[in-house]
């Protein structure tokens, strides 16, 4: 039997937002030699996946199953599984939404994240019982939900989904299931305005967020994805690209569909940033 998880934690251990408020989910360009960088700063994106689907019809459902090998040893690390332009009628500006997991930080547990940019307010984020709210910037771009969920080497299901409308919106809910046990955490909902839908183009990344800032010294992990299906729908292709580190290495299969995006250590970078065809996918 399934068991929904949603464990509670004090609001002072509230997350940050992901990388996502304000940015739209453009495909990063194509970066196939990086300069050696021994040292750098945090936040740093490691590398990128950019799927897109066929057609622009608007989407009620986003699905990603990945596959974590081995758990990573440190804090600071932070995983964007889908970043996703969510557009208003008539008009208004357009907000992105980002749902993924983040790693212990300080005082803060491992935990599911789910946020969103645009205009909203305090009353547009419902975290799931257990959960908290991430109170929104000073200027009200930004706001979302977490809840503890405690990652480790596994096979999981990231589910975004349409729940309910109501005279002030629509809301869309954020899930993560765990394949061997069953087990679904629940981090909670964010409302758009009435009629906003979410566009079927996705953007996946890993982030480091704090530990070792040289590079050599980042512990080696991984991490595959499974191509994501937007309302049952597989991507058409995707795109790579990566950040400032070299020791990262980002490779597409193209009959899976999958991505695997590795980095620390003495990873090597054996696949230059492209874009992939994947329409044998199905």
């Amino acid at each position: 039997m399934n068991r929904t998880f949603a464990l509670a934690a004090p609001l002072s251990l509230a997350l940050g937002l992901g990388g996502c408020a304000g940015e739209a989910p453009e495909a990063p360009a194509p970066r196939a030699e990086v300069a050696p960088v021994a040292t750098f700063s945090v936040p740093q994106r490691l590398g990128y996946v950019w799927w897109t689907f066929a057609g622009e019809a608007p989407i009620r459902t986003l699905e990603l199953r990945f596959t974590i090998p081995e758990d990573y040893p440190r804090d600071g690390l932070r995983v964007t599984l889908a970043e996703v332009r969510v557009v208003a009628p008539g008009g208004a500006s357009p907000a992105e939404l980002c749902l993924g997991f983040a790693s212990r930080s300080r005082a803060r547990p491992r935990a599911a994240q789910f946020s969103r940019s645009g205009s909203a307010t305090a009353a547009d984020a419902r975290p799931a019982a257990g959960g908290w709210s991430l109170p929104p910037d000073p200027a009200g771009a930004s706001l979302g939900v977490a809840n503890a969920f405690a990652w480790a080497a596994g096979t999981y299901l990231a589910r975004l989904e349409w729940r309910r409308g109501d005279a002030q919106g629509v809301w869309y809910g954020f899930t993560l299931a765990h394949e061997a046990s069953g087990d679904v955490f629940d981090a909670g909902e964010l409302r758009f305005p009435p009629g906003a839908t979410l566009q079927p183009a996705v953007g996946s990344w890993i982030e480091l967020t704090g530990g070792p800032n040289v590079a050599a010294q980042v512990p080696p992990w991984e991490l595959v994805l499974e191509p994501p299906r937007a309302d049952g729908a597989p991507p058409l292709a995707a795109s790579t690209a990566y950040g400032a580190l070299e020791n990262v290495d980002v490779s597409v299969d193209r009959e899976r569909g999958s991505a695997r995006l590795r980095f620390g250590g003495a990873t090597p970078r054996r696949h230059a940033a492209g874009s992939f065809s994947l329409s044998g996918v199905r």
